[in-house]
């Protein structure tokens, strides 16, 4: 499950480099970008794998923010991972990025509130329930969140193990 998919480039990618997964789920609050991932998932991937994918437009803080006794969200059965590439450029820095970013992205995929780290909180505090047990999740976040965004999935209680991982274009 992608959550904040955008184009859908993380979930499309994962089909194209696990050919053994059996289903995949993009979630993303923008119409326009689930169009976008929709189509590029058309180009990508063959038939047989785009048959595979659910696109749920979805604002995932409500999704996530259900009680516990719900399932996170009706349409989905729980998953064995998570990947997010959320918003994480606190509003305050979102004026300063790059014309390239700030002119041609979504705001609404690049702000991630005052700190930046809105999304983490709620990932790190509810995620688990969109999981099956032993599930793992994923996630990418700013060079100076790391401490924060690992404090994060630590002090919730829902997570056995945390790690870091620079990414490979490091």
């Amino acid at each position: 499950m992608d959550l904040c998919c955008g184009s859908g480039c993380l979930l499309i990618t994962s089909l194209l480099e696990l050919p053994s997964l059996e289903k995949a789920v993009g979630v993303d609050i923008s119409e326009n970008a689930l169009q976008i991932a929709r189509t590029n998932a058309r180009r990508m991937l063959p038939s047989s794998t785009r048959s595979q994918v659910q696109w749920i437009n979805a604002d995932v803080f409500s999704m996530l923010q259900r009680e516990a006794t719900e399932s996170a969200h009706g349409d989905v059965e729980p998953v064995d991972c998570i990947i997010s590439n959320p918003p994480y450029i606190p509003s305050k820095d979102l004026l300063s990025l790059d014309v390239e970013v700030r002119d041609h992205e979504p705001h609404i995929a690049l702000n991630g509130g005052e700190t930046g780290l809105l999304f983490y909180q709620l990932l790190a505090d509810h995620a688990h329930r969109l999981l099956n047990e032993n599930g793992l999740i994923f996630v990418e976040f700013g060079v100076e969140q790391k401490e924060s965004v690992m404090d994060m999935f630590e002090k919730s209680g829902h997570w056995a193990w945390v790690e870091n991982r620079k990414d490979w274009s490091s």
